[in-house]
């Protein structure tokens, strides 16, 4: 395992061309040819990769990295994948007021492969927070608003069956979402301060989360590998998908106003 891992390392620091066709889990070459990087870590075709021992790939930018393993085990297979935006950041200022956004995209799974099924577990962050300062005569407002994405998924796969000539490859995905906006319309986080009393000031807290949204979704499906395709991992994909709102919209609006 140790040798393994100084393995992957060195990959990473060496070699990038790999990554070349920059295409994970099916993303890029769904209906075209497939190869290890599309399949080691997908639940559904994780079986077919190619590779002996293990697969390594970087790719690196200048606020961002994008990583992934696979390794077959004697008893089990995993499946490691990190892409992400690591940091990104602007900023205004204009008189007395100030605004700065940081924004950042991170997308990590992990895949088991156990007992010819494939299990795996991802979570997508994407982050968007404003927070802006804002003087004005005998007032000051800080305002933070959170447009930000969450996104955890669990799926199964890897069973196969096989028809005639053909091979049935079923699989399952139930995953949950959060979306802490509605439009362009963020859940808002604002302090005003009135200090037209300068020894008795008033501070108003406004805490809006009526654009926040949540959603469950449940996805049912199955691949078919048809005898021309086999060869280029080529299949025909039939999913069924469920999905639930739940708490549409957030918290009402709590206003608090206070000395």
């Amino acid at each position: 395992m140790k040798k393994s891992f100084v393995s992957l390392l060195s990959l990473c620091l060496v070699s990038t061309a790999l990554l070349a066709q920059a295409s994970l889990t099916n993303q890029v070459t769904a209906t075209t040819i497939s190869n290890d990087i599309d399949m080691y870590c997908d639940v559904i075709d994780y079986k077919s990769v190619s590779f002996q021992d293990f697969l390594a790939f970087s790719q690196l930018s200048t606020n961002g990295v994008n990583v992934g393993y696979g390794q077959k085990f004697e008893d089990f297979y995993l499946g490691l994948y990190y892409d992400g935006i690591l940091w990104d950041f602007t900023g205004t200022a204009t008189g007395d007021a100030y605004e700065n956004t940081k924004t950042g995209t991170n997308e990590m799974s992990v895949l088991l492969g156990i007992a010819d099924m494939g299990f795996k577990l991802s979570a997508e962050v994407n982050s968007s927070i404003t927070k802006e300062n804002d003087v004005s005569g005998e007032s000051y407002e800080l305002e933070n608003v959170d447009k930000s994405f969450y996104k955890v998924t669990l799926e199964w796969g890897g069973l196969t069956f096989d028809v005639k000539d053909s091979t049935i490859k079923p699989f399952a995905k139930f995953y949950y979402d959060r979306y802490n906006y509605t439009g362009t319309s963020g859940v808002t986080y604002t302090e005003s301060y009135d200090y037209t009393d300068a020894d008795n000031y008033t501070k108003t807290v406004v805490d809006n989360k009526l654009n926040a949204r949540n959603f469950i979704y449940f996805n049912v499906g199955s691949k078919f590998d048809l005898p021309d395709f086999k060869e280029a991992q080529q299949g025909l994909v039939v999913r069924y998908a469920q999905n639930i709102g739940v708490g549409l919209n957030g918290e009402s609006v709590t206003t608090v106003t206070g000395k």
